[in-house]
């Protein structure tokens, strides 16, 4: 049970099981996997305990070094913390060392000490090019570079990885642009901005590069009309309805399987099955099909329309009005958050399309008129749209920027003001770059290309 549950991140069940076992008799993976549950439910004194006892085999116990140096970081024991990562940085294997190097840059920067960490970086480039972590670490000492004043170090580096790294090479490109233009090369600047927006226009990087140029990165106009009808669709679609409505879900499950099924393997269905699919619970499977779509039909604005899909939309707008914030920006993080499925519930236990915590959604529903409180009322879309704004909302007016405002939400105000210390935070996109958390990093940077979607894809 400990096993299986840790597996599919039910981490409080997990803990349990592991929890009735005699510790002694826990295998090496169990012992690591134990550890790992109490670090996600911020037991990370006792995490760090259990992954010190991991000691063999020795690929194990290296991974095992590297995440009790971590618990230990959030169990405010830095001091131990560093010492394990030097430890593990001498005489670890190149993934590990290359990994306890990565997390030491990060750790100097927290310090106020960008010079170190470019060092640390440049280190880790110089003794494991062949990692994983090589190029991101290239990235981000040739950004300290041009933090600390170093404009031509920064634009030589940046053009360097942009043609080395295909996978960083629209970041490198716009930062190379950036590079060049603190240097004074106006003209070379906009050149990589416009090799960015021409290479990808939909990217994060080319909504940044469009804005620098002073031009559009998407030209789709807001699409019209609506999605063409396909009976056995329809028809299919009246059955799911029915099989719901008398509590067969596995039944259901069936004919959406069928639907997805049909609709991939024949082009004519593409089109209508995305369009039934998208703002229920099957909103994953819509996007799907539109990407789908993307590649058999083309780009077109009623293709995007099934990507970066909408429910609920007058309520978005007059919620978001309200509120004072940008209706395309709370639309592109329902999209980013739940996809635009009303059901959608993480692991957290997040409910509904802004992904509202039943404790959150307690505290604020005095105030929209709520005296009767059931963490199911999550589940209805224009409760949770009119909740998840109010809490949005004093994020946005506490915060200087966006990217502030999507890490804050994301990670929660405290790492966003420690986040904010670091040299050249006070610059937007620098703060996003340097989020040490990669899935909130990604999240800052999803919602706010996603917002140019919704600008371009919709009239609000």
């Amino acid at each position: 049970i400990a096993r299986a549950s840790s597996r599919i991140g039910s981490w409080s069940r997990a803990r349990d099981g592991f929890a009735a076992l005699p510790q002694a008799g826990l295998s090496p993976p169990d012992l690591f996997s134990y550890a790992t549950v109490l670090s996600r439910l911020n037991n990370d004194k006792q995490a760090a305990q259990l992954y010190a006892a991991v000691k063999a085999p020795s690929t194990l116990a290296l991974a095992a070094r590297y995440q009790r140096a971590r618990s230990l970081l959030a169990a405010g024991d830095g001091v131990t913390a560093r010492a394990v990562l030097r430890s593990l940085a001498s005489s670890g294997s190149d993934t590990s060392a290359a990994a306890a190097l990565s997390l030491t840059a990060d750790l100097q920067t927290d310090d106020g000490d960008d010079a170190a960490s470019r060092e640390t970086l440049l280190e880790l480039v110089k003794r494991f090019p062949a990692t994983r972590f090589a190029a991101p670490a290239r990235f981000d000492a040739a950004l300290i570079a041009l933090i600390l004043g170093n404009t031509k170090t920064a634009a030589r580096e940046f053009a360097k990885l942009a043609s080395a790294t295909r996978s960083l090479a629209p970041a490198a490109t716009y930062w190379l642009g950036r590079s060049r233009a603190s240097s004074g090369d106006v003209a070379g600047a906009r050149k990589a901005w416009t090799d960015v927006v021409r290479d990808d226009s939909t990217s994060y990087y080319a909504s940044l590069a469009a804005g620098r140029l002073g031009v559009e990165s998407m030209h789709a106009a807001p699409a019209s009309g609506s999605y063409p009808h396909v009976a056995q669709v329809d028809s299919a679609v009246r059955r799911v309805s029915l099989l719901q409505k008398f509590g067969m879900s596995a039944e259901a499950q069936m004919e959406n399987d069928r639907l997805y099924k049909d609709a991939v393997s024949d082009s004519s269905r593409l089109l209508a099955t995305a369009a039934v699919f998208s703002g229920t619970d099957q909103a994953a499977r819509a996007i799907a099909l539109g990407r789908i779509a993307l590649t058999r039909l083309g780009s077109t604005p009623q293709v995007w329309r099934l990507i970066y899909p909408v429910a609920a939309r007058d309520t978005i707008v007059s919620e978001s009005r309200r509120a004072g914030l940008d209706p395309s920006l709370v639309a592109a993080l329902i999209r980013q958050e739940s996809r635009f499925n009303p059901g959608a519930r993480s692991a957290a236990g997040a409910r509904g399309l802004m992904q509202v915590m039943p404790a959150v959604g307690k505290s604020i529903a005095p105030s929209a008129g709520i005296t009767t409180w059931n963490p199911d009322l999550l589940y209805d879309p224009g409760i949770n749209i009119e909740l998840g704004i109010r809490h949005l909302a004093p994020l946005v007016r506490s915060q200087p920027n966006i990217p502030r405002t999507l890490a804050a939400y994301n990670a929660g105000e405290s790492r966003v003001s420690r986040w904010s210390k670091k040299k050249g935070a006070d610059d937007a996109e620098i703060f996003t770059e340097r989020i040490p958390f990669t899935e909130t990093r990604d999240y800052v940077k999803s919602v706010l290309r996603n917002r140019e979607f919704y600008r371009v894809l919709y009239a609000w």
